[in-house]
């Protein structure tokens, strides 16, 4: 069964055991590192999860298979765009992948950035990552024509998506 909820205060372990095995599992996914991750005290963690638990500008949700945690996304706003919510962090563990979770995460962050007042949801995908590109069309996301170095893999090429909100 796979079930999704938005992070609570007291999840920074679990935050952070997520966040860590998607970064050890999938490192050319992401704009951070592991190393850079891992360094975060529990103090941090916790910190990030009280900021993330609540209100309209920032928004952790994490998903399960069969009551394990498994998945991650997250969605934050800026300053100086108050009207878009930007997702990032999005993983899904490998067992868990074709379970629907992912789907369920992109789900709740649309549904949250609406809720909110969010005229826009934006990302940055990895081009080679053809299942994630997939999934976020598959929700309504459309490329910009952005394109981007990865932080953390100059290598790899991030492309821009969007989705208007109604």
């Amino acid at each position: 069964m796979v079930t999704v909820r938005r992070i609570r205060p007291g999840d920074g372990a679990l935050l952070r055991e997520v966040r860590l095995r998607a970064l050890g599992s999938d490192p050319d996914a992401f704009g951070s590192t592991h190393e850079r991750e891992i360094s975060r005290t529990e103090e941090e963690w916790e910190k990030r999860v009280e900021s993330s638990a609540a209100g309209p500008d920032d928004f952790i949700v994490v998903g399960a298979v069969d009551q394990a945690f498994v998945a991650m996304a997250g969605a934050f706003s800026r300053p100086e765009t108050p009207s878009v919510r930007n997702l990032y962090g999005m993983w899904v563990a490998p067992e868990a992948r074709g379970s629907g979770v992912g789907e369920r995460l992109v789900g709740e962050i649309v549904t949250w950035s609406n809720d909110v007042g969010a005229g826009e949801v934006r990302l940055w995908v990895v081009e080679s990552n053809l299942a994630a590109v997939r999934l976020y069309e598959k929700a309504g996301f459309t490329p910009t024509g952005e394109t981007q170095a990865l932080p953390s893999n100059p290598e790899l090429v991030e492309m821009r998506m969007r989705i208007t909100l109604i």
